[in-house]
């Protein structure tokens, strides 16, 4: 189910938009640059802690979770949004899994690594901008359907 919500054509346009034609971007999480992966022929690899990577805010399993109720289409829409995607590296990405931005700050912090001050504020920031912008978004599509089932 998650495969048919998680759309990588969307993902790698905002990839894109957050690069502006440019080789590198701030990631939203850490503030370090990041930067455009190069194409496997190239001399130089970056490290995957430096290439770009759009990581979904509220994963998509927990939007499907939460958002059942809604149509394939409507959740695609939530998990792909502006909003519920952040410029991360590809190895925080990775490792978060399908984790929210709290529960891979708490595993962190549980297994004694360091979690930096700024960076743990940044995703706080963003899964409740993202949630709340999500849930706005899902009541009035809940809404939508209640009235076209009326009609």
């Amino acid at each position: 189910m998650s495969r048919e919500i998680d759309d990588v054509y969307k993902r790698r346009r905002m990839r894109d938009e957050s690069l502006g034609g440019r080789r590198s971007t701030t990631d939203e999480y850490t503030g370090n640059r990041v930067f455009r992966q190069t194409d496997s022929n190239s001399r130089y690899q970056h490290p995957s802690d430096k290439v770009v990577n759009m990581d979904h805010i509220t994963p998509v399993k927990r939007i499907n979770d939460r958002y059942g109720d809604l149509s394939v289409e409507q959740r695609r829409n939530l998990a792909n949004d502006r909003h519920n995607l952040a410029s991360t590296n590809e190895s925080m990405n990775k490792s978060k899994g399908s984790r929210t931005n709290t529960e891979y700050l708490a595993n962190k912090i549980r297994s004694g690594e360091r979690v930096e001050p700024r960076t743990a504020t940044r995703m706080v920031g963003k899964q409740v901008e993202s949630e709340v912008h999500m849930g706005v978004q899902a009541t009035g599509y809940r809404v939508r359907n209640i009235f076209d089932k009326k009609k």
